[in-house]
């Protein structure tokens, strides 16, 4: 049975007035409102993806094209046989350099130290080259260095069995990394020149992630900073990754998370709880890097639910109370 027009009327006008009054500013405050959490959302993505960029790229960056690992090693050598031959040599202050070198780089390094006369010292020197060829060795390139290239160059057969024989006299260099031997087992050479405190000597392996030896380094470095206390690197080879590194949230999925990321335009990913982004180390490796949002999307969705739950009790209590206005 049809209301009388009487009564019809000052519904539409209700109805009428509560769109207009109520539901239009209702709506435009929720899409304002949206396009802020969108905007919030988005700058908040921007810059954890910048923060996990730098990381990347600070952990990957090598400053030598030609061996990024040779570039990589030569300061700490350099360095090495400063701290060692700034004084008479003590086999107290020198073995800690070395054993801290070989805990960092576990099989990498040979080392052999000379004194001042050219002496190995036993305690510094697990080396099986002989004790009087290197002590020839060491009176025969101080005058090499300082010019007179006779006496070493004559004797050059006997030192290239330790020097290796891609070593000609003629492009011998001291205090850099130089190729050695073909084969991974003593493949380079460094050297200082002799000082009246000694001579530093160091035969280096081939290790098989020798590549990746600067990345491996600066990632356990790494791990005894803290970024924001939140940021997560780990290194992948072939899509296997080691255990990941403990967050505030609980990662379930890894390798479909790990997946998706290798196919991700811009090499990132974001969930709720987690950010990720990764770059290409080598044709086998890549670096991931997971950190927490500083804000979590998860708590902007619900105050998106809280304003709209208000926004819709607001909405009900303003139409009924126009109701009784209009209609009674």
């Amino acid at each position: 049975m049809n209301n009388p027009p009487e009564q019809e009327y000052p519904r539409i006008r209700w109805m009428f007035f509560c769109i207009v009054f109520y539901a239009l500013p209702i709506l435009l405050i929720c899409f304002a409102y949206g396009k802020i959490f969108q905007e919030r959302e988005k700058r908040e993505k921007q810059e954890i993806e910048d923060i996990l960029e730098r990381v990347l790229i600070s952990l990957s960056n090598t400053s030598d094209t030609r061996d990024p690992t040779i570039g990589f090693l030569q300061p700490i050598l350099k360095s090495l046989s400063r701290k060692i031959l700034e004084s008479h040599i003590s086999p107290e202050r020198a073995k800690p350099y070395l054993q801290e070198l070989d805990k960092l780089f576990p099989g990498l390094f040979e080392f052999t130290i000379l004194d001042g006369n050219g002496n190995a010292i036993s305690e510094l020197s697990p080396t099986q080259v002989p004790r009087s060829l290197l002590k020839k060795f060491f009176f025969d390139l101080d005058p090499y260095i300082k010019g007179d290239q006779e006496q070493l160059t004559a004797n050059w057969p006997l030192y290239s069995n330790f020097l290796g024989p891609l070593q000609l006299p003629v492009r011998l260099t001291h205090s850099k990394i130089n190729l050695a031997f073909s084969g991974e087992r003593h493949a380079f050479v460094y050297f200082s020149p002799p000082t009246k405190n000694g001579m530093v000597i160091v035969r280096l392996n081939r290790l098989p992630n020798w590549d990746l030896l600067p990345i491996i380094y600066r990632l356990k470095k790494f791990a005894s900073y803290k970024i924001s206390g939140k940021v997560g690197v780990f290194l992948i080879e072939n899509g296997k990754p080691p255990p990941l590194m403990k967050l505030s949230a609980h990662v379930e999925n890894l390798d479909s998370i790990l997946a998706q990321l290798e196919t991700s335009p811009n090499g990132a990913l974001h969930f709720p709880d987690l950010s990720w982004y990764q770059t290409q180390v080598s044709p086998t490796h890549r670096l991931v890097a997971v950190a927490s949002p500083r804000r979590n999307l998860l708590l902007d969705a619900r105050e998106r639910l809280i304003l709209v739950g208000i926004l819709l009790s607001l909405f009900g209590i303003c139409s009924i109370f126009t109701w009784k206005i209009i209609c009674w």
